[in-house]
């Protein structure tokens, strides 16, 4: 649904957010935060290759893999993979296997693929220690041209750095609405998901109204688990 929006917003209505520097990115802030019923104050816009760099240039990621990732295929135009990253706990990726782990499609759904986008972001931040930063810094700022578009005011970066430190500190929290019989992504209950981030973002809040639910938001620290799959 995002990458529609990034999309075709500028293609079928351009200028239409006004000025704007990226008018499918300021869609995309837009979107999110009205789904999620928050504020979304800047993006950052990634290439895949250059994440490839970036995983590369922190020294790689490591993740629990539960089940056999497909590298390369394509499903739709029956293209086999080739090759496969092995399940196992703890599996340290360079660059080229984050890269997969992240976008695999060959043999899993969507959901399955972004909730391994998830468990990546953990990864990122957890492998990402200011020591390595320091210590790759050059290599981290080449790779970063390659990779990086965002409206973050350069004055800003500063006190960016300082909350990366902070967030470093912190546990995180990531919730995924996955499809089920209950909530479909084409037509979203969205006064249930502003309800769920609400709680998420403080668990004293008590659910909005006395509906049933509209299906179990998945907790990604559970999905990043190692829980191997027979």
């Amino acid at each position: 649904m995002l990458n529609a929006v990034y999309s075709q917003v500028p293609a079928l209505y351009p200028h239409i957010l006004g000025k704007s520097e990226n008018e499918g990115a300021d869609a995309v802030k837009q979107a999110v935060a009205g789904s999620l019923g928050t504020h979304v104050d800047y993006y950052v816009l990634i290439n895949l290759l250059g994440f490839q760099q970036l995983v590369d240039a922190i020294g790689g990621v490591t993740v629990n893999i539960n089940e056999p990732i497909a590298i390369n295929g394509n499903t739709d135009a029956g293209i086999p993979p080739t090759g496969y990253l092995e399940p196992g706990p703890d599996q340290h990726l360079n660059g080229f296997h984050a890269l997969w782990y992240s976008r695999g499609r060959w043999g899993s759904d969507d959901y399955e693929r972004m909730l391994r986008q998830r468990c990546m972001v953990d990864a990122l931040v957890e492998a990402a220690d200011p020591l390595t930063v320091l210590r790759r810094y050059q290599d981290l700022a080449s790779a970063g041209k390659q990779i990086m578009r965002t409206d973050i005011p350069r004055e800003l970066m500063p006190a960016f750095v300082d909350l990366a430190l902070q967030v470093k500190e912190r546990p995180m929290k990531s919730m995924a609405f996955v499809s089920s019989d209950k909530f479909y992504s084409g037509d979203p209950d969205y006064e249930w998901m502003h309800s769920v981030v609400d709680k998420a973002l403080d668990p004293r809040k008590k659910p909005s109204g006395n509906r049933d639910d509209a299906g179990t938001p998945v907790k990604t620290q559970d999905a990043c688990g190692y829980h191997p799959v027979e």
